[in-house]
């Protein structure tokens, strides 16, 4: 045994091709890593935006294909076709009356609520997620939307009483962080972020 400890020198550096080894092993392990976690990220990243090109595309088959809704942009957009709506959303949102509508009422209310539920679930579709195009995308087709029932009154009104949780009567929230905003400006110098 004595034999053994002295035959070790514990002063002894490793060789230089032990080093160069050890060292190549330890950037392999690294690199591995490295990779697979861009690999996990990048492929969790198209995941997520291939759900997102999915649901949109789903909402606007919907959005254009429901038959309430379709009645619905028309008398947002005609005031004739409005005129024959008016009456069945003045029924449901008087308060002396209790709302109370008959069967043919009922089916505009339901239309108004198809269009708005569909105008709902893109209101709140991921807004997090949205660049650009998606923002813009938004503005140009809900956006009008937006702006035309607020020309409506009753409509308004009838949103504000039986639709008061969700806020449909404005944009979705787009607005950056601070830190956000100050990336975006070091990225890509005096362009206009809008809030």
């Amino acid at each position: 045994m004595d034999k053994a400890l002295d035959q070790s020198k514990p002063n002894e550096f490793p060789s230089f091709e032990t080093l160069i080894y050890d060292s190549v092993e330890s950037i392999s392990v690294a690199l591995i890593a490295l990779i697979a976690v861009y690999t996990a990220y990048f492929i969790q990243r198209n995941v997520m935006k291939n759900d997102w090109a999915k649901k949109q595309g789903e909402i606007y088959t919907d959005w254009w294909a429901n038959k309430d809704a379709k009645r619905i942009r028309k008398a947002i957009i005609s005031d004739e076709a409005y005129s024959e709506i008016v009456p069945a959303l003045q029924r449901r949102i008087n308060k002396e009356t209790g709302g109370v509508v008959g069967p043919d009422d009922y089916d505009i209310i339901e239309a108004v609520d198809q269009f708005l539920s569909l105008l709902t679930r893109f209101r709140e579709f991921d807004s997090q997620h949205m660049g650009y195009a998606r923002r813009d995308l938004w503005v140009r087709v809900f956006g009008h939307w937006i702006e035309k029932i607020n020309t409506r009154e009753e409509l308004q009104t009838y949103i504000e009483d039986f639709w008061e949780d969700v806020d449909l009567l404005r944009p979705p929230n787009f607005s950056w962080s601070e830190k956000s905003r100050n990336w975006f400006r070091r990225m890509f110098g005096s362009m206009k972020i809008s809030k």
